[in-house]
């Protein structure tokens, strides 16, 4: 499709959902790499994302300053269908073997 769609969250409020409820699959963030290349990606604080991506577009839980982020890719019959993103309230590196756990729970 053309846009990403948002299901659900867990921790962030209306204006979240409201904002985010849809938008264009071309939009610079992590989940549209996540999409295209089928790879999970990790942001480890709010300076690499923000190295890599619009500002604009990164969302902390609400009352966190610097986080980490992860996108990763939701698969089906061979397919990416979409990408579960997850946020943590400090900047933090994911070890391989968490990284390894967070894919498995995504596929």
């Amino acid at each position: 499709g053309r846009d990403f769609v948002l299901l659900g969250t867990v921790g962030y409020g209306d204006d979240v959902r409201r904002d985010y409820a849809r938008h264009p699959v071309d939009r610079p963030m992590p989940i549209r790499d996540v999409v295209r290349g089928g790879e999970a990606v990790y942001c480890e604080s709010v300076a690499a994302w923000d190295a890599v991506y619009d500002p604009a577009t990164r969302v902390l839980p609400p009352g966190v300053d610097d986080g980490a982020f992860v996108a990763l890719p939701l698969h089906a019959a061979g397919r990416v269908l979409g990408a579960l993103v997850c946020a943590v309230d400090r900047p933090r590196r994911f070890a391989p073997e968490e990284r390894r756990f967070l894919q498995a729970f995504a596929d």
